[in-house]
């Protein structure tokens, strides 16, 4: 596990808000681990039955923003929405990573990469050695 995230009583991974989750999105998202494929109402009652009041607004923005940020797949049956994880717990991760990076790419560009590349002097030299091996598969 890594250090911002945890396991909460119903042992499902959950994110702390520093660049990741906040409570209702882990939430939301380990519900619909554990349900599947599930209208916004039907979120929000189980949520509920859990000890969570919420307001059908709140989850559907919830729900929304998790689709916009690729995180759920949203698809239109009838009349009503319905949400499904497009990441599995496992997946998780590296999809919050991909989010940071584009931020901090997008924020600070050039110098974000040579601090990266900094960092990785300095630090482990086996994760070194990985991004090595990487940027030579990327390259074939």
């Amino acid at each position: 596990m890594g250090r911002s995230e945890h396991r909460g009583r119903d042992g499902l991974a959950s994110h702390d808000a520093q660049g990741r989750l906040g409570d209702l999105q882990s939430a939301v998202l380990d519900d619909l681990w554990r349900e599947g494929e599930s209208s916004i109402g039907a979120v929000r009652d189980r949520l509920r039955a859990r000890g969570t009041p919420l307001a059908y607004t709140t989850v559907l923005t919830v729900m929304a923003r998790l689709a916009q940020r690729g995180l759920l797949v949203r698809r239109r049956e009838g009349r009503r929405d319905l949400y499904r994880p497009a990441v599995t717990p496992g997946e998780l991760d590296a999809a919050l990573s991909r989010e940071a990076v584009d931020r901090v790419l997008t924020l600070h560009g050039e110098a974000a990469i040579g601090a990266f590349l900094a960092r990785m002097r300095d630090g482990d030299p086996a994760q070194l050695a990985r991004l090595r091996a990487l940027l030579d598969e990327a390259d074939r």
